[in-house]
């Protein structure tokens, strides 16, 4: 893990094993450097579902710092945020939230 940190729910080690039968975790607290984001975790199927239903519901569907992975487990995340820190891309996404 690089300088960011992933603040997990206090619950998460009781739910962790539903990750990959629901398909989304929403709101986790990453902090990078001086910033913080909350991020929306989706396997591909479930968000097609949210968007769908969004989409049929209201007439759009929006949301913010959505990353989606093949299959949703700890580990795909945290290996995720580390490929994204070391891109530029997680410390890019923190500051742009700031930039608005």
């Amino acid at each position: 893990m690089g300088n960011y940190q992933i603040v997990w729910p206090s619950d998460f080690d009781r739910i962790e094993w539903l990750l990959e039968s629901k398909g989304v975790l929403f709101d986790i607290e990453v902090k990078v450097g001086d910033h913080t984001i909350m991020a929306t975790f989706y396997d591909p199927v479930r968000l097609s579902q949210d968007i769908e239903e969004e989409i049929q519901s209201s007439g759009f569907f929006s949301e913010t710092f959505i990353i989606v992975l093949e299959r949703l487990t700890k580990r795909n995340i945290e290996a995720t945020l580390d490929k994204m820190y070391r891109s530029g891309l997680l410390e890019s996404m923190a500051k742009a939230q700031f930039d608005r």
